[in-house]
């Protein structure tokens, strides 16, 4: 709206469907920091408000991640910083930022970064209901393996910690791997789980809690040398996968199958959507 360049808003709907008349008319700005916050993605605060986290490009150099608290009242959170948290501003590019909640009024984040200058990694930091981020300053790296890891998403494991999920590059193709950090910021499981090895490309994950701190875990499927086909797998919050070894298919039929989304069941499992040719 400034003609200028991308910032980030946000606005309040009322169970209604009417516009909540306590927060400014076309929304609260949340961040309109120098040139573009793009791609935000937004969790509550358990309080009726919310922790909005983006990819930020204000030093002009290259994108980071911040986040910000905004109140039920429609109001900024006055005890975060007034030009939002620095949630990552290590070397080159960070983006692609996921968020949970960490059950204690603030949030945990992942991304992908590019701080190597040779292939993209997963990190994770946690910031408290405060605005301070309480692990390894600029994150704690979830998967630093040689080759693209992308895409990362979270679960939370109800413990006040994160399942992240993401696409990783093996060297010769794409799988699905996962890793669990505790409230602390430790991984949990010593190597990372790989959710899918099967072989050609796995991509595009999703996840959502299985309401036990583990995981199921959805994504599309290039097995066949064929097409893309729909397979899922559950883990545990010990690491152990309990489904069919590569995952239990989904959706094999003709043609593709793409663009998951899912949510619980409430018993352990999941309802998988997709898009299908």
């Amino acid at each position: 709206r400034n003609g200028a360049d991308w910032d980030i808003y946000a606005q309040h709907v009322l169970s209604s469907g009417s516009v909540d008349l306590a927060w400014p008319v076309n929304g609260r700005a949340v961040c309109t920091a120098a040139h573009d916050q793009t791609r935000p993605t937004i969790v509550s605060d358990g309080a009726g408000g919310a922790i909005v986290t983006w990819p930020d490009f204000r030093s002009n150099v290259s994108w980071d991640i911040y986040a910000q608290h905004v109140l039920a009242s429609g109001s900024v959170d006055p005890i975060w910083p007034a030009n939002q948290v620095p949630v990552c501003t290590a070397t080159s590019e960070q983006s692609w930022p996921d968020i949970v909640s960490d059950g204690a009024g603030g949030a945990i984040i992942t991304w992908q970064d590019w701080r190597s200058l040779n292939n993209y990694d997963i990190y994770v930091q946690r910031v408290s209901a405060t605005g301070v981020p309480q692990w390894t300053n600029d994150g704690v790296a979830i998967c630093s393996t040689p080759y693209d890891q992308l895409y990362p998403l979270l679960v939370s494991d109800g413990a006040g910690g994160a399942i992240v999920v993401w696409s990783g590059n093996s060297g010769s193709n794409w799988d699905v791997y996962a890793q669990r950090v505790n409230a602390s910021g430790l991984p949990q499981w010593s190597p990372c789980v790989t959710l899918c090895a099967a072989g050609y490309d796995q991509d595009s994950p999703d996840a959502v809690s299985d309401g036990s701190g583990g995981a199921v875990v959805v994504w599309v499927d290039f097995r066949s040398n064929t097409n893309w086909d729909i397979y899922a797998q559950r883990v545990t919050p010990a690491g152990m996968t309990l489904w069919a070894t590569n995952g239990v298919a989904v959706c094999t039929d003709l043609s593709d199958q793409q663009y998951t989304t899912l949510t619980t069941d409430g018993a352990g499992g999941a309802i998988i959507r997709w898009k299908d040719f």
